[in-house]
């Protein structure tokens, strides 16, 4: 159900953007994401795990709950957590929370970032929307982060 909160959050915030003339300026998320990223260095825990969900892009797992575990600054372990059909999946296609800023400060560069939302407290970021082509575009959700021991 969260997911779907976010995901109607995303989709409205797209539609807005969308219903923009072209002569109107589009928003900086550069700023947004540096301030996100800072928070997220001075308060992150060395070994934490997330959800990660993504929707739109041509992935196998596209649509699909992954687990990803992270300690230090690896990737160590990845699962599904739904029940749906079983995926064969490699931890080189997932990252870290830095990675994930890594990307869309990238995105945001590129001008293809059309929403982000951060955590609060952490910083780290709970949901982001890209458009470019079908393969490329879609949106990025991470729950249930839990710092590990």
């Amino acid at each position: 159900m969260r997911v779907r909160r976010w995901g109607l959050m995303l989709a409205a915030s797209v539609m807005v953007g969308c219903g923009k003339a072209a002569t109107e300026p589009t928003v900086n998320y550069q700023p947004l994401i540096a301030a996100a990223q800072i928070k997220w260095t001075a308060n992150r825990p060395v070994n934490y795990s997330y959800d990660y969900l993504l929707s739109g892009y041509f992935v196998s797992f596209a649509d699909r709950t992954i687990r990803v575990q992270v300690r230090g600054d690896t990737v160590s372990a990845i699962a599904t957590v739904d029940s749906g059909p079983a995926l064969v999946l490699q931890r080189s296609w997932f990252t870290t929370i830095d990675g994930l800023f890594a990307k869309l400060s990238t995105e945001a560069r590129n001008g293809t970032i059309v929403a982000a939302i951060f955590d609060p407290t952490l910083g780290y970021p709970v949901a982001y929307s890209t458009s470019g082509p079908a393969d490329a575009s879609g949106s990025g959700f991470v729950r249930a982060f839990a710092a590990l021991p």
